[in-house]
């Protein structure tokens, strides 16, 4: 009784696992893919992976050197604001309408305006106002003035030469005389160029450095604003600055969504399993639909597929074999490329006759 009960106990605590390497083949697929903002995992029905739209801005302002050379004879400008303390009806001021500062400097308006006429509340009186442009007289360093006050020569000797009157509050600029350093087109074009790039190349780095991500050069749009202090086709100086703002717009995908809705084609039109460490693909024609914020491609891949192993089938046919017949039922599946055995503990020889006793790892990769 004794015997027989230990050798009950020791069968009954043997185990098999079972390690399959399945067959494989080679593949290759051609299929149009959707890259969208609009999912969020693969589907192999249409196509589709979830995408991310990416954009990044760099501001780049370098200073250039202006080649151009010249004889100028260049007129400052400025603004004023002219004021009506004079009555409450508007007053019309005709285009080249002159403003003359105390030291005799004379400018001119160079469109007609129409100054509101003054106000009254609370028994205070404020004065009509309107802000225009005005150009000096001449040419010359000498009308590059400081803020000043105005008057329009033209009332003299009207009540109205005391009640309208103007102010600046800013430096006037602009006014010169003899040779001159210029900006060319040709300065101008070369160093928006050279400032364009550098801010792509810097929108280049950031999206290199998004490694979660794959980004397909042919889609990546760049959106350039010039902006309000940068230089221009004519400007005085040895030096002009230009400063441009540069923006990448694209869409991104990750390669894992794509080797998934590769597996889930390849899984349902062939009835196999892809092997993912000898997966490859390259992505050809694509279009970014920035309106449906889409980007559809023509995706291609290739690599190994390994067999599907049938466990239940292979466990149900291998209870209670020894060594040379395992050898032999395993060799009659064309789906395995080799197996190993192993029965525990060591004194075991046969697979246990219980399915929950046999154990199969199938390695694909």
């Amino acid at each position: 009784a004794l015997i027989s009960f230990t050798f009950v106990v020791l069968t009954s605590t043997g185990q098999a696992r079972i390690r399959i390497i399945p067959g494989k083949k080679d593949f290759s697929i051609n299929i149009p893919a959707v890259v969208s903002t609009g999912i969020t995992q693969a589907d192999e029905v249409y196509g589709m992976v979830p995408g991310k739209l990416i954009q990044l801005e760099e501001v780049v302002s370098k200073t250039f050197a202006a080649s151009g050379d010249k004889e100028v004879f260049q007129k400052a400008k400025g603004k004023i604001t002219v004021y009506n303390n004079f009555s409450a009806a508007p007053q019309t001021l005709v285009a080249t309408t002159r403003f003359q500062t105390s030291e005799g400097l004379v400018f001119r308006i160079s469109r007609a305006i129409t100054v509101p006429g003054m106000t009254k509340a609370d028994n205070v009186v404020k004065p009509g106002e309107i802000e225009v442009e005005v150009v000096a007289d001449r040419a010359g360093g000498q009308y590059n003035i400081e803020p000043s006050d105005f008057k329009i020569p033209g009332f003299v000797g009207s009540p109205k030469y005391q009640g309208f009157y103007a102010k600046s509050f800013s430096d006037f600029s602009g006014g010169f005389t003899g040779r001159s350093n210029f900006v060319t087109k040709e300065d101008l074009e070369k160093a928006e160029g050279s400032v364009r790039q550098e801010a792509i190349d810097k929108i280049r780095s950031e999206l290199a450095s998004l490694s979660d991500f794959k980004i397909l050069e042919e889609v990546l749009e760049i959106e350039t604003e010039k902006m309000p202090d940068s230089g221009k086709v004519g400007d005085l100086g040895r030096e002009f600055k230009v400063t441009l703002k540069v923006k990448g717009i694209t869409l991104a995908f990750k390669e894992s969504d794509i080797a998934d809705l590769v597996s889930r084609y390849v899984s349902n039109s062939q009835n196999t399993k892809i092997v993912r460490s000898q997966l490859a693909m390259s992505y050809a024609e694509p279009k970014l639909d920035r309106e449906k914020m889409e980007l559809s491609l023509k995706l291609a891949a290739w690599g190994k597929t390994a067999e599907n192993i049938d466990k239940e089938k292979i466990i149900a046919g291998i209870l209670g074999k020894k060594g040379p017949e395992i050898k032999s039922y395993l060799a009659g599946f064309k789906e395995v490329e080799s197996a190993q055995v192993f029965l525990s503990p060591f004194w075991i020889r046969s697979v246990p006759k219980s399915k929950d006793r046999v154990k199969i790892q199938v390695i694909s990769e």
